[in-house]
């Protein structure tokens, strides 16, 4: 069974803990699979995020690792109408180069999606951490953590210089160690409209 947040905020007009694969429209819509830092559930996770986007159009397997960036510092990923900026941030990076290259993806390469996936830790006691990053960040929507120790065990919701909401959501290392973040957008404009966030995918969901 899934474990999943319910909270409600803006600019979404609604969080939700049901999943919106049962909803119709995959287009307007995205999904976020990532996995935790456990390398006893690695296997298992990529196994689960393989079988979870051949099943479903919406679906996209967050890459975390060095190689799958080329080494370059971000990537962009198209799913549907969804196009998708993803950043790679360590604590060799800037946060004023962090922000720079998310206001470039979105400016320059009309990205409606801003995730970045984070090995900075959720709460550091000196330096920048993921809730710092969010705090100081503009065009970041989500970051997806990957410290293996240091993280939050549920969804977190931050607020950036705009005031506007950051997800910041780590696939906890206990279980199945495998998350997801499910974006739907309005069909008529570029707004977001609704966020579903499980903590812990067990299991797949039976329709698309």
């Amino acid at each position: 069974m899934a474990a999943t947040a319910l909270v409600l905020c803006r600019p979404f007009k609604s969080f939700s803990a049901a999943s919106l694969f049962s909803e119709p429209g995959s287009t307007h819509k995205i999904v976020f699979l990532h996995s935790g830092a456990n390398p006893q559930m690695a296997d298992y996770a990529l196994e689960k995020m393989a079988l979870i986007t051949r099943k479903h159009p919406a679906a996209v397997q967050v890459p975390q690792d060095e190689v799958a960036f080329n080494g370059q510092e971000y990537k962009i990923i198209q799913k549907g109408d969804i196009k998708t900026g993803l950043i790679r941030v360590t604590d060799k990076s800037s946060v004023d180069g962090i922000n720079q290259l998310a206001e470039q993806l979105k400016k320059d390469h009309h990205c409606q999606l801003i995730v970045c996936l984070s090995s900075l830790g959720f709460k550091q006691k000196t330096g920048i951490d993921d809730i710092r990053l969010a705090e100081k960040s503009a065009d970041i929507d989500i970051i997806i953590g990957n410290h293996p120790t240091n993280h939050c065990t549920n969804p977190f919701i931050a607020r950036n210089t705009h005031r506007g909401e950051v997800i910041i959501h780590h696939a906890a290392d206990n279980g199945f160690g495998l998350g997801s973040i499910e974006i739907a957008f309005d069909k008529k404009t570029p707004t977001k409209c609704a966020v579903a966030i499980n903590n812990h995918l067990s299991r797949l969901p039976e329709k698309a």
